[in-house]
């Protein structure tokens, strides 16, 4: 079998893209037929690299999975590369692929992995391709909405660039940004409220401010204010409320936050708006309630918080696709079973990020915004907008397991999301202690990537379920695992998984 590495690089002036090839093998001339046709594919690369991705990243951490690459060597004695110092690597594509030696290429290979360059070095006898992810685009402020100082819902001249905030789902009762100190015209959220405007409602020290009705459009509200005393709201997106007297106290308005076009957003619908072209919408993971009005906050912030809400991951799958989905230690029906007669090694641990279960579990969650109140506000809104720190905080203990593990462990999650009740409480908790309340087995898997085993070794990811058979540990009849942990280590052809469950 040979590796063979495409180099995308952007050549001479005009930036024009061209690829290279590069193999472990004897080099070849691709056939008339092969795509691309007729090109030569030089006998240079020495070593094609690693590539690992990982869940928890060595604690119970959810989140992004972060892939991390080596470099990927290739032989240059001669100096036939050198002209490569003045083409442009970074950000291009690199792919690398595998297959027996002779085949139609690529139809009869298979992706190793894709990812992006970062840069390139050369010396007398070699040039270093270093390799990333692309999760750095998601390293970018997801407040994107500035402001124009021209007036009205635009700001004054002194706000000129500054960002409206964002609210996503359900954030709870937010402070409101002021437009127009002579009109009373507020920014809510960049976002629309999905055709929810019935559930905003505005409160001045916690008495509701009563709504007429909602404007048609920005020129409707910029021409017509409100009864004294009153408020109206356009939900078009961005979401505006302009009052017509000035509040007594603070303003605070429990909101919706969601795309124009109705849908909550979903994790994908970030990473698009980030500029990631080819992200893949799960429709059960949305993006839960939070408001971000700190212009440094960034998609992966985000992100993050919706992870800890949802136990749920995202990042790049091996072929460079942005992927998300729950974190579920369940198995399903095994992909791939592992045994002594296709590992090299099978070693059993505790999990890195949990040698014992936890029994306790205390979560914190909900930002709150406290304000001055009224008197005439409900005992409800008084305790709503006084709370501090946290809108609650909720804890569950497994006495038993502390009586079998004297030294389990207690975990404090601090989450943005306000956990609305008690069921959502209980919902997180058991999924939480489904996952780390109990004892669970990790595996350490090592195997050699063969032409009879390759399509199927690459094919697993993580959270792919696998078996492990063997007489040992009590796999005797066969233990389904998820896997956490994945590394290709391809100048010696070994792989790497670990297993959890």
């Amino acid at each position: 079998m040979i590796f063979v590495a495409e180099l995308t690089a952007a050549v001479g002036s005009e930036g024009i893209l061209q690829t290279f090839y590069i193999t472990t093998g004897n080099g070849f001339i691709t056939k008339p037929s092969d795509s691309p046709a007729n090109t030569n594919v030089y006998p240079r690369l020495l070593d094609p690299g690693t590539y690992s991705r990982a869940l928890f990243s060595g604690s119970k951490v959810f989140g992004a999975v972060r892939p991390s690459f080596g470099s990927v060597v290739i032989s240059n004695p001669d100096g036939l590369f050198d002209i490569w110092k003045t083409y442009g690597f970074d950000g291009q594509s690199f792919i690398l692929r595998i297959g027996e030696e002779g085949g139609d290429y690529p139809s009869s290979f298979s992706t190793v992995f894709k990812c992006t360059m970062t840069s390139i070095k050369l010396t007398e006898r070699d040039v270093t391709v270093n390799l990333s992810d692309r999760l750095s685009m998601l390293d970018k402020p997801v407040l994107n909405r500035p402001l124009l100082g021209t007036g009205g819902v635009e700001g004054t001249s002194d706000m000129a660039g500054e960002m409206l905030p964002r609210a996503f789902s359900d954030p709870g009762w937010i402070p409101l940004k002021l437009l127009d100190s002579s009109n009373l015209i507020y920014a809510v959220q960049a976002e629309s409220t999905g055709g929810l405007g019935t559930s905003v409602q505005l409160y001045d020290g916690g008495v509701e401010v009563i709504k007429e009705a909602d404007y048609s459009s920005v020129s409707d509200l910029l021409a017509n204010p409100p009864s004294a005393g009153n408020c109206r709201i356009y939900h078009g997106g961005p979401t505006y409320i302009r009052i017509g007297t000035p509040p007594t106290y603070d303003l605070r308005v429990y909101t919706m936050g969601y795309k124009v076009s109705g849908p909550a957003y979903k994790y994908a619908d970030l990473a698009i708006e980030a500029g990631v072209t080819d992200a893949v919408i799960e429709a059960s993971l949305p993006v839960y309630g939070l408001y971000v009005d700190d212009a440094s906050t960034t998609y992966m912030d985000v992100l993050d918080e919706s992870c800890k809400v949802s136990l749920s991951y995202y990042g790049f799958d091996r072929l460079d696709v942005f992927r998300s989905g729950f974190v579920v230690p369940t198995p399903t029906s095994p992909v791939y079973s592992f045994n002594r007669n296709n590992c090299i090694s099978i070693s059993r641990t505790s999990p890195d990020f949990q040698e014992v279960p936890t029994y306790n579990l205390t979560i914190s969650s909900g930002q709150t915004w406290p304000c001055r109140v009224a008197e005439g506000a409900t005992t409800r809104m008084k305790d709503y907008l006084t709370r501090q720190n946290w809108f609650s905080t909720l804890s569950y203990q497994d006495d038993l397991m502390l009586d079998r593990h004297k030294l389990a462990k207690s975990d404090i999650i601090e989450m943005k999301y306000r956990i609305p009740n008690s069921h959502t409480f209980d919902n997180i908790r058991k999924s939480y202690m489904n996952m780390f309340g109990v004892e669970r087995d990790q595996v350490m898997i090592e195997c050699l990537l063969t032409e009879e085993n390759y399509v199927a070794l690459l094919s697993l990811d993580i959270m792919s379920s696998v078996e492990v058979k063997m007489p040992r540990f009590g796999f005797d009849e066969g233990k389904t695992f998820k896997i956490i942990s994945m590394s290709y280590k391809l100048s010696s052809n070994r792989l790497e998984f670990i297993l959890w469950g």
